[in-house]
């Protein structure tokens, strides 16, 4: 199933920050732009350029935890799958471009800090934006690259999302024939089990 699994990776967009921030927190306190730049020694240390090193390196190195994304977009065998990874892939990109380049932009040693409200800002609306679309069969990223490709495969999923609707559906009515409050709703439902030709009347 195409969908469950599309779904599932957006997952690792909520919950990468775990693991993103205290990896830029410790290399971004280990000082990496000041050994590069200065070596051993105060004299002739440019702090603005050791301030975006320590910055770039930090960023790039907690960044390295979203390339997990890579598994569902090389994935072979589905290509809804394979899209949304690489639309996930697209957003982590997003969320790794706006730190380096304020990183970049400005020489403060505390740049950083200016990334932080565009970033929660894209973590909690890119991810619920990418989950919203997998649930529901569909990929921005695969109608902007793949226009020919796009309608069979949307095609394809659209078919899962109905079996999976149908799955859901017949499980809340199976609920309501067990445990519904009334005779009368537990025939109702019963009756729609049997419309979507789940049951056989006797």
């Amino acid at each position: 199933m195409q969908i469950p699994e599309a779904r599932m990776w957006y997952r690792w967009l909520w919950l990468s920050p775990v693991l993103t921030i205290p990896t830029l927190l410790w290399v971004y306190f280990s000082d990496p732009g000041y050994r590069l730049v200065c070596g051993s020694s105060y004299e002739g240390c440019t702090w603005w350029i050791v301030a975006q090193m320590t910055n770039v390196i930090a960023v790039a190195a907690s960044a390295m935890w979203h390339l997990i994304l890579l598994k569902p977009a090389l994935d072979k065998e589905r290509p809804f799958v394979r899209w949304h990874g690489r639309q996930a892939l697209l957003l982590a990109g997003v969320r790794t471009a706006i730190p380096l380049l304020i990183a970049v932009i400005m020489t403060d040693e505390y740049a950083l800090l200016n990334a932080i409200p565009f970033l929660i800002f894209v973590w909690l609306f890119g991810t619920i934006w990418g989950q919203r679309q997998a649930a529901r069969g569909d990929c921005s990223t695969l109608r902007w690259f793949t226009r020919d490709q796009a309608k069979a495969i949307l095609t394809a999923v659209e078919g899962e999302k109905e079996v999976i609707d149908i799955g859901k559906q017949t499980k809340d009515l199976v609920y309501a024939i067990r445990f519904g409050r009334s005779r009368e709703q537990r025939k109702k439902a019963l009756a729609e089990l049997e419309a979507l030709g789940m049951v056989e009347t006797l």
